[in-house]
């Protein structure tokens, strides 16, 4: 009787700087030559657990991974390592806002071209830089602007009158007067946050239609779901034809 060998895959390099999970080698070739020492990671399914032990500071998700989601396994890392996070796409030099709010709110800092260049790589691999809040000059800065006329002045304001037009028109959409998808990327993060503080779940919703609609079409949707959600729950316009619940 004979027995047969798996052929285990190789462990993910450690001691690295940069991991990349891709398995285009146009896109570990570049990352190689901007870092000599990275690690390419091609197992989607133990991406979060391989990534953690490069023990690498920076790491890059090609968002072209075959039949796999990039964001799920952004918000794993982000979950499971203090790493600075790059999502690698196709569509990157056009800075699309939706999709850059999308990348940070899964977890991503910014977002990198599909291959990357060794411009953005340098860049991301740069120490961020950090403020020193010790240091008694900023703190004594930040103390005679909270002291100003003009800062309690503000305060006042905001107090008697939360519902600041200008306000209400940096957070909303103009067309729906739903949150923006700007600030409904914070907000998103904000409930991320809370529901792994409390071990809770979280459900997201994007809901869109094709092409565009009047703005007659757009309030009737937005009063249709806003019948139907909680008070609790988030509503905004991420697109031009999506809403993200």
């Amino acid at each position: 009787m004979t027995t047969r060998k798996t052929k285990k895959s190789a462990p993910a390099k450690q001691g690295a700087s940069v991991f990349v999970i891709t398995k285009d080698p146009a896109v570990a070739k570049a990352v190689r030559a901007a870092s000599k020492d990275a690690a390419v990671i091609e197992d989607f399914s133990a991406a979060a657990a391989a990534a953690a032990a490069t023990g690498a500071r920076v790491g890059l998700v090609d968002a072209n991974f075959p039949a796999e989601n990039a964001y799920e396994i952004l918000r794993k890392l982000r979950t499971r390592t203090p790493l600075r996070m790059a999502l690698l796409h196709p569509d990157a030099k056009k800075m699309d806002s939706g999709l850059l709010a999308l990348a940070r709110f899964a977890g991503a800092e910014t977002i990198l071209s599909l291959p990357p260049t060794a411009a953005e790589l340098n860049a991301l691999l740069k120490p961020r830089k950090s403020v020193d809040l010790s240091d008694s000059a900023l703190l004594e800065k930040e103390h005679d602007a909270a002291r100003s006329g003009s800062f309690q002045a503000r305060v006042l304001r905001d107090v008697l009158n939360p519902s600041d037009p200008a306000l209400l028109d940096a957070i909303c959409d103009p067309e729906t007067r739903l949150f923006s998808s700007a600030y409904g990327a914070h907000a998103f993060d904000w409930e991320y946050k809370r529901s792994q503080r409390f071990g809770l779940p979280l459900t997201i919703a994007i809901v869109g239609f094709e092409g565009e609609a009047s703005r007659e079409v757009l309030l009737e949707l937005a009063a249709i779901f806003l019948n139907e959600i909680r008070d609790t729950d988030m509503l905004a316009r991420f697109d031009v034809n999506t809403f993200s619940l």
